[in-house]
């Protein structure tokens, strides 16, 4: 199935545009998670946080981050490595505070 999605969509995927679509998009993962580090911060308690949902968050974040350094997407294992390192960060606030 997903060679006759690639057979359907390469024309479209293997473009410079959707390449740089792509190198932009990436990004909204560690902007989307920046105002969890504030919150983490500066909230009166971290109760509710799930250290479990971020346990298993930050490892697809490292194994994406790995896959872009395998199929050499600088935008994908930077992107993913910056928003692994706020789960990090994350995970650290709620487990001192906590």
């Amino acid at each position: 199935m997903i060679e006759a999605l690639n057979l359907r969509f390469a024309p479209m995927l293997e473009t410079k545009t959707f390449n740089r679509i792509f190198d932009i998009l990436i990004y909204i993962n560690p902007v989307a998670l920046a105002p969890q580090v504030w919150v983490a911060l500066t909230a009166e308690s971290t109760e509710g946080v799930s250290i479990g949902m971020l346990v298993i968050f930050i490892a697809i974040q490292i194994v994406v981050s790995l896959q872009g350094i395998r199929i050499k997407s600088t935008s994908m294992f930077i992107s993913m490595a910056i928003s692994a390192l706020e789960s990090a960060v994350i995970i650290v606030i709620v487990l001192i505070r906590g």
